[in-house]
């Protein structure tokens, strides 16, 4: 058992026209355990974006497994709002906070183990696998592809990058910084990978991974579709010039993204002549990583690609 001088946790949670998620994963959450912290209390905060719709009642039905539940509202429309939101609520008196989507759930040990990740390698930032489960009728390029999978790294590890899917930030590391997810990606994604590299370079630390921190993501049918993932890809492609103009200290970043972008093409047509005979998986991965190249150059010339506007105009 581990001798620590950690009381409160809180879990910050999203969530936007997704009950049945919300429901799954605040399910997971009420069966955590903690073998190693047996007086951990656990907070666990709730922000519904856009709308208001169930998410209140649910967060209501799990008072009783989840004592310290908390719901809030955030009308503007944009994951960064949301986030900001939630980010408020969860750092009041907590030593830790983690982030997790509102379309994945946790193993039973997931928060455990971060904890002790953080103790044992004196890591303030931890992030964890985030494993896909993709719908029984996937098609076989999406199993054998690998397009939802994310790397993973042993135990210990410094990784370059955070996302907001699987991540345990020491309260103190938020209250010092004072850092916010930027509205200007609200609507586009990749506030979180922002935010992090801030963080990171505020404080120079490196995030530490921790493979026994297991998170399951639910791939909806709706994302296993080329059309999906390209425009996925375009996106991501397109806010890492942005993210150089926000960090700074890249000199000429515009040119360097513009080459980046044009190599990707490059590489995805010469995958597409006919004498290669590409296969259907090549021929995904060739559009896929068009699709990026084309994000980087858009993203070089200051366009953005705003994944999130079609679930608030709904």
């Amino acid at each position: 058992m581990i001798q620590a001088p950690i009381s409160l946790v809180s879990i910050a949670i999203i969530t936007c026209g997704r009950p049945a998620g919300l429901e799954k994963l605040l399910t997971a959450i009420s069966c955590l355990t903690f073998p190693d912290f047996p007086d951990l209390e656990l907070r666990v905060v709730v922000v519904e974006n856009g709308r208001k719709e169930l998410a209140e009642a649910q967060v209501e039905s799990f008072r009783e497994a989840l004592k310290d539940i908390v719901y809030a509202h955030e009308p503007r429309p944009g994951i960064s709002y949301a986030r900001n939101a939630a980010l408020q609520y969860a750092v009041v008196d907590s030593d830790y906070v983690a982030f997790i989507d509102d379309d994945e759930y946790p193993g039973p040990h997931w928060l455990n183990a971060l904890l002790l990740c953080s103790l044992k390698h004196g890591a303030s930032l931890v992030r964890g696998p985030v494993i896909p489960i993709l719908p029984c009728n996937a098609p076989n390029w999406a199993i054998h592809g690998g397009f939802f999978m994310r790397e993973r790294y042993k135990c210990g590890t410094e990784v370059r990058h955070c996302a907001s899917n699987n991540v345990l930030i020491e309260s103190q590391l938020l209250r010092d910084s004072e850092l916010r997810f930027r509205s200007e990606f609200a609507l586009t994604g990749g506030e979180d990978t922002l935010f992090f590299l801030q963080l990171c370079q505020r404080f120079s630390i490196q995030p530490i991974w921790c493979d026994h921190a297991i998170v399951y993501e639910d791939i909806s049918e709706a994302r296993v579709t080329p059309m999906w993932l390209k425009r996925r890809a375009t996106r991501a492609g397109s806010n890492m010039p942005q993210y150089d103009a926000i960090i700074g200290n890249v000199p000429y970043y515009r040119v360097r993204w513009v080459l980046h972008g044009l190599y990707h093409i490059i590489v995805s047509l010469l995958l597409r002549l006919p004498k290669v005979s590409p296969s259907e998986l090549q021929r995904m991965r060739s559009h896929i990583r068009y699709a990026l190249g084309v994000g980087m150059i858009r993203g070089a010339m200051g366009q953005v690609v705003d994944e999130y506007s079609e679930r608030h105009s709904n």
